[in-house]
C-alpha cells in the first residue's frame, strides 16, 4: 500500500476505530477534526469481527449439517452488519474534504487496529472509550486496554460525550 506522508516524511494516515456505537461516532467526529489539520490526510475506518467459534469434535462426529448452515448465516449476517457499518462511518465523513477508506477485518478490534496501523504507516488511532472505566476496562480486557501496550502509534481515546 501506498503510504501517505506530508513533505517531511510524516504519515498522513488516521486509523479510526468505527462500529457504529454512539462512542465510535464520537472517535469518528475527532479524528475528523484532528486529520481536517493535516494536508492530504486520509482517514482508514476499521471494523473488527470475530467469526463464530466451531469447537472441535471427537475424531468421527462431525457437527451437524443445521449446525454448520447455522454458522455460516451468522458469519455472512455478522459482515453484512460490519460492511453497513462501515459504510454508515463513511457517510458521515461525506461532508469533509478528507478522503476516507474502510476496512473490514476478522479477528480483535485491538488486533484490527494494530494491523491497520502497521499495513498504513498510521500517525494515529483513534478509538472510542465505550464509557467504561479503567478499572472496568482492565477487567473485562477492553480494546482500549488491550491496544495501548501493543503499539507505538500514538492512540488518541475519546470518551463518550456528555
Amino acid at each position: 500500500m501506498q503510504e501517505e506522508r506530508d513533505a517531511g516524511g510524516i504519515s498522513q494516515v488516521v486509523i479510526v476505530g468505527y462500529d457504529g456505537s454512539a462512542c465510535s461516532k464520537a472517535a469518528l467526529e475527532v479524528a475528523v477534526g484532528q486529520a481536517s489539520r493535516m494536508p492530504g490526510a486520509r482517514l482508514v475506518l476499521v471494523h473488527a469481527y470475530e467469526p463464530p467459534i466451531v469447537y472441535p469434535t471427537p475424531v468421527g462426529l462431525e457437527p451437524p449439517a443445521a449446525l454448520t448452515t447455522q454458522i455460516e448465516d451468522e458469519l455472512r449476517a455478522t459482515r453484512i452488519n460490519a460492511e453497513q457499518y462501515l459504510r454508515e462511518g463513511a457517510e458521515l465523513v461525506a461532508g469533509s474534504d478528507l478522503s476516507v477508506s474502510t476496512e473490514l477485518r476478522e479477528g480483535s478490534p485491538a488486533d484490527a487496529l494494530l494491523a491497520a496501523a502497521k499495513a498504513h504507516a498510521a500517525c494515529m488511532i483513534v478509538v472510542g472509550t465505550h464509557g467504561e472505566g479503567a478499572i472496568a476496562g482492565a477487567l473485562l480486557g477492553s480494546s482500549v486496554y488491550r491496544l495501548l501496550p501493543k503499539t507505538h502509534t500514538p492512540v488518541l481515546v475519546v470518551p463518550l460525550p456528555e
